[in-house]
């Protein structure tokens, strides 16, 4: 009995640390009021929940979440305004398998997107299609702004 006890101690000694869960929202046009209400959900969130700010260096939507998506400035993704052939079909390819979609499901997360992808994300003959890195797709399709 003794020797079981020691081996579970064991066991739990080398067991690696869990692996936090991660949430991001992204979302366009807000003012200080509505961040505000934002803040207002850590209330309903469980202890130990961080609420982190985070400002882009874009103030158009698609080069912000083509920059959030991979860290990266506006020129290096090629993403530069909202039209459809500036934003999903210019971040389409090489862009995708850089994004922190990949980089999490690499280290093991599930992953997943909710709501706006990109402006001009699935034309008609391409609706299935989800981006490398995604356990979870539902974004909603857009032909434009």
């Amino acid at each position: 009995m003794l020797l079981l006890g020691m081996m579970a101690i064991g066991a739990m000694a080398f067991a690696e640390p869990a692996r936090p869960d991660i949430v991001v929202v992204v979302v366009d046009d807000l003012d200080l009021a509505s961040l505000h209400r934002l803040e207002g959900l850590m209330d309903v969130l469980e202890e130990g929940t961080e609420l982190t700010r985070a400002f882009v260096s874009s103030p158009l939507c698609c080069p912000s979440r083509a920059s959030t998506l991979t860290g990266l400035y506006q020129h290096n993704t090629g993403v530069y305004n909202n039209e459809p052939e500036g934003a999903f079909l210019a971040f389409e390819g090489d862009m995708e398998g850089q994004t922190i979609a990949v980089a999490l499901q690499e280290a093991g997360y599930r992953t997943g997107l909710f709501g706006k992808y990109l402006n001009g994300y699935a034309p008609r003959s391409r609706r299935r299609y989800v981006p490398v890195g995604w356990t979870t797709w539902a974004a909603a399709t857009s032909a434009g702004r």
